[in-house]
Parts: C-alpha cells; sequence; structure tokens
C-alpha cells in the first residue's frame, strides 16, 4: 500500500513540470483602436472571445487583406495554432497600404504562462506598425522570411512551432 502512494506521487511530480497548453484557437479580427487601450491579457481575451470566428470563415475568398487600422489576432495553444494555421499554409495575410510604401505588417507572438490549473497561453499579433501598450509583457517579435507588407500562413504557423 505504501509503495502504491509512493509512486502515485512521485507520478504527479513528474507531471508538474509539463505546462498545459489551451487546445482551443481563436481567431478574430478586430480594430487597432480597441486593441491600443488593453493593458490585460484577461481583457484581451475577452475581446478576443467575443469577437472570434473559424479560421474558414477569414480565409473563405482566398487571402485576407488586413487595413491599416485592423488587427488580426490567434489565441491558443502553440502545437494547436500552428495546426490550424497549416490548414491554409498558401494562404496570406495581406496587409493593404493604400500606396503608402512606409506601412508593413509586423507579426508579434506572446507566450503566457499561467498558474497551475490554467491553460499557458500563446498570442500572435499581426498587425501594421504600431506597438500593442501590453509589449512590455511580451517583447517578442516574430521574424518571417521577407515579411513586409504580406504575412504567408505558412512561414507564421513554423515560427509559433511548439517548443
Amino acid at each position: 500500500m505504501k509503495m502504491r502512494f509512493a509512486l502515485m506521487i512521485m507520478f504527479m511530480l513528474m507531471l508538474l513540470p509539463y505546462a498545459l497548453e489551451a487546445k482551443d484557437v481563436y481567431l478574430a479580427l478586430v480594430s487597432e483602436d480597441i486593441t491600443k487601450a488593453v493593458t490585460s491579457f484577461d481583457t484581451l481575451d475577452a475581446i478576443i472571445k467575443s469577437n472570434s470566428y473559424d479560421i474558414d470563415h477569414y480565409f473563405q475568398n482566398g487571402d485576407l487583406t488586413l487595413q491599416p487600422n485592423q488587427e488580426f489576432i490567434i489565441r491558443g495553444g502553440r502545437g494547436p495554432i500552428k495546426r490550424e494555421l497549416d490548414q491554409y499554409k498558401t494562404r496570406n495575410v495581406i496587409l493593404n497600404t493604400y500606396g503608402q510604401d512606409w506601412l508593413t505588417l509586423n507579426a508579434y507572438s506572446c507566450y503566457l504562462k499561467r498558474p497551475i490549473g490554467k491553460d499557458n497561453t500563446t498570442y500572435v499579433m499581426l498587425r501594421s506598425g504600431y506597438k500593442w501598450q501590453g509589449e512590455k509583457y511580451c517583447p517578442k517579435e516574430l521574424v518571417l522570411p521577407g515579411a513586409t507588407t504580406v504575412v504567408v500562413l505558412g512561414e507564421l504557423g513554423a515560427a509559433v512551432r511548439p517548443r
């Protein structure tokens, strides 16, 4: 009996270092005016979940055209986000620059470690130029090959790949 109890405790202790990753993926296309004022991830989660559609909705007509005042946000675990993006490897997110060459499409990734019992979350944000105020908590800019005004979802999925 004591041996079973000891083995069960050892097994539970082995599981502690494994972080739980968010399994659901949420995708939202929102105005940057909404996200500029956000300073907490809980508020950002509420915005994403209330404006979320599945990936088919955004890429049903081919590529997604992002206006300079919009932001495309993906929220979930690293693995689930990569699997979701791999469905549309050849599709693009294109920034409509209206002929203004100085506008660029930037990709940011944030990994948020949550307390035990809550899923760790990855956020991927595609936006033109401006920096989100919450980036002091999440400053990682994704390096995408040749990305200026076009981001290929296959390259984005590879950049977000699980550790």
